[in-house]
């Protein structure tokens, strides 16, 4: 796929809607498309957060995994949805699990390019921390309410 149909991709998510236009095509330039079948692992708990994912189509699952139980969900995404915000934090490992749900269709972000360029282009980094810090909050309440209700599952 060409770095303008990602750029185009890109412009058309929820995620980054009104981002300007040269932002796109710089972020574009360390995307492409992924497809994942269902219930293949997208990313894992502990492993290096070098991407940064969008959905495009189908549903990702989140999940904190906890030894000799079940995964907890902490949130369903789908199309529109962001997965990952680890990347972002050093030291740059996964925090969660993610898992496509259903085959779905995500744009694969190299997040260590997009950090270096942040670097050269300040508005760049601004811009998509902006876009995040709302990303970041939302999933940490989920993940606090999911283990709320472990806690009284098991008493």
């Amino acid at each position: 796929m060409s770095t303008s149909t990602v750029t185009a991709l890109l412009e058309r998510h929820r995620f980054f809607a009104g981002i300007p236009e040269r932002m796109a095509v710089t972020i574009g330039e360390f995307a492409l498309e992924r497809k994942y079948a269902m219930e293949e692992m997208i990313l894992r708990q502990g492993e290096p957060a070098d991407n940064v994912y969008l959905v495009c189509s189908g549903l990702v699952s989140v999940e904190l995994y906890a030894p000799g139980r079940d995964p907890v969900v902490v949130e369903g995404l789908g199309a529109g949805d962001v997965v990952g915000w680890s990347w972002l934090c050093p030291p740059y490992r996964w925090s969660f699990d993610a898992r496509a749900v259903e085959p779905s269709t995500l744009i694969d972000i190299d997040a260590a390019g997009l950090r270096a360029r942040f670097e050269v282009d300040p508005a760049l980094g601004y811009e998509v921390l902006r876009r995040f810090v709302p990303v970041m909050a939302r999933r940490l309440s989920s993940a606090r309410e999911r283990m709320a209700e472990c806690e009284i599952d098991r008493s």
